[in-house]
């Protein structure tokens, strides 16, 4: 059975995530990920956050953990996106 999640259900919490937390570390974006097509819609999400300039993703070294962290405008970006679902009937 395929469980119905859309990129906007996974945009709002990972919205919601960063706005409890400020950062989270991309490995954790994907630890209670349960199949293969919800990593894939996770990851669609978390490039959707980054075009509308919500998230910022970023690695100090090369080495270093890759995080994602909330931008200035993520309120915004929040609001948008409930909107969004609103008028999709999400």
């Amino acid at each position: 059975t395929l469980e119905k999640i859309t990129v906007r259900e996974k945009m709002t919490l990972l919205l919601d995530k960063l706005h409890q937390r400020g950062s989270l570390g991309f490995e954790a974006l994907f630890e209670q990920v349960r199949t293969r097509m919800e990593i894939v819609v996770t990851f669609l999400a978390m490039l959707e956050l980054v075009k509308v300039r919500a998230i910022r993703i970023v690695q100090e070294e090369l080495d270093s953990p890759i995080l994602i962290e909330a931008a200035a405008g993520m309120d915004e970006a929040a609001e948008q996106v409930a909107l969004d679902e609103e008028q999709n009937g999400a």
